[in-house]
């Protein structure tokens, strides 16, 4: 991972189709690399090296935090997806079409509610944290 403008620079066509089919990409790979390939050698990116390596160590930290991020997210989903399994009622609640992990944790009541408690609407008649 490059993440300052003079590290860019170095990258090949090669190293940069490599880089955009990880990231998932599989369309166009060959022009965008190439395109790529054109910005990241102009000049107009450059700025003082000092400036350059500042900006790299925001970059990594910035990223980092993200990575973070995602880890988190993907821990809670899945402690979600163990909680659905766990439910009495996960056979049903998985076989509504677009309900499953993470979405059933918005629609199953509380314990402190009962197995099939209905909550009060809301102005739009909705009622959020419980089966309708």
């Amino acid at each position: 991972m490059a993440t300052t403008p003079a590290a860019d620079a170095k990258l090949t066509v090669a190293r940069l189709r490599t880089l955009l089919r990880r990231s998932g990409r599989t369309r166009n790979i060959d022009p965008l690399a190439e395109r790529l390939h054109r910005i990241f050698r102009a000049q107009r990116l450059r700025h003082l090296p000092a400036v350059e390596e500042a900006m790299g160590h925001q970059l990594a930290g910035l990223l980092a935090q993200i990575d973070g991020i995602q880890r988190a997210a993907t821990d809670l989903e899945d402690a979600l997806e163990e909680s659905l399994q766990a439910h009495p009622d996960a056979h049903i609640l998985t076989s509504f079409p677009g309900l499953a992990s993470p979405t059933w944790a918005a629609t199953v009541p509380g314990p402190e509610h009962g197995r099939y408690a209905v909550g009060a609407a809301d102005a739009d008649g909705w009622t959020h944290g419980h089966l309708p």
